[in-house]
């Protein structure tokens, strides 16, 4: 069955009149092409848990539970955006859903997939999480006299060793988010939720805004990256052709606020530009926009790195 690991209702704001033909093309290439948001951005069965042993740890009884009821923002998708768009309040509950469903496209894409069978960041990221573990049960590790290098070693080459490992651990990563356990989630979350947003929109009229295969980015200082979950102080969310939500500056109280105000700021086709080279940037293999002739135009204008994604 075909899911889409970047939602068609999110997809289909980049589209005129939200209908679902837009353009695309592919990193390196300089000509667009037409195509249908139900044509892109999805694998086959990419969301079923396989595997017996997870759905008895969380408890689930089909394979399918994660594109049947795992994104429930779908569902309220073009009213939320709506909100955005054009009211100048917003509720706390439609800013949180909002970042929620952020966070979530983020973490559900085939690009966030794909950092399981990174081996060097795997490492990188096994060393840093073992070395906190030791040092927060040091004391009781030493007084065990358990040999924890040994078992680090024995579970480092498990992980790569397990041909699976790419897929399981990011389902179980979906489910803990779903349910609220996946702490690196929750705790990005609450860090968004305590940052200042506004709505940007283009000055000119024949501007417009990009999206990709893996929507959003986040900066951190001068710095683009996809996710950076730990570290960020701007994250950048496209929400449709005009319209891109952007989170900085952070407000301790922020989030306890009942109602939002919506700041919406007009930008030069200098800072559209930027954001759209952002989103190549992160974009896994395709660029979507609304307009053929400004994607085509977006492409001739300088050299783009290859891989310039962190």
């Amino acid at each position: 069955m075909k899911h889409h690991f970047v939602p068609e209702v999110y997809l289909k704001q980049f589209s005129r009149n939200c209908e679902g033909h837009f353009f695309k093309v592919k990193r390196g290439q300089k000509r667009a092409k037409k195509i249908h948001t139900s044509g892109v951005c999805y694998r086959e069965d990419f969301y079923d848990i396989k595997n017996p042993t997870a759905l008895h740890e969380h408890k689930l009884t089909e394979k399918s539970f994660l594109e049947r009821y795992g994104f429930p923002y779908e569902r309220g998708w073009i009213n939320l955006i709506e909100n955005f768009k054009s009211r100048q309040y917003v509720s706390r509950s439609q800013h949180e859903q909002l970042l929620k469903a952020y966070v979530s496209i983020k973490q559900r894409t085939h690009f966030f997939r794909r950092q399981f069978t990174d081996q060097k960041l795997l490492n990188r990221i096994f060393n840093e999480v073992t070395s906190k573990m030791y040092e927060e049960y040091k004391t009781l590790i030493d007084q065990r006299k358990v040999d924890f290098e040994s078992i680090k070693s024995e579970q480092l080459e498990k992980m790569q060793d397990t041909s699976t490992f790419s897929e399981e651990n990011h389902l179980r990563g979906l489910v803990e988010s779903l349910v609220g356990i996946n702490t690196p989630i929750h705790d990005a979350l609450l860090k968004l939720l305590s940052m200042n947003f506004e709505v940007l929109t283009p000055k000119v009229d024949k501007d417009f805004f990009l999206t990709s295969d893996n929507p959003g980015f986040s900066l951190d200082g001068e710095k683009i990256w996809n996710t950076n979950f730990g570290r960020f102080d701007t994250v950048v969310f496209p929400i449709a052709s005009k319209y891109v939500v952007a989170f900085q500056g952070f407000n301790n109280l922020n989030h306890l606020d009942v109602i939002k105000r919506v700041r919406y700021r007009k930008i030069d086709t200098n800072e559209v530009n930027l954001i759209n080279y952002a989103s190549l940037c992160t974009a896994e293999e395709f660029l979507f926009c609304e307009s053929e002739s400004f994607l085509n135009e977006f492409l001739k204008q300088e050299n783009f790195p290859r891989v310039p994604t962190k």
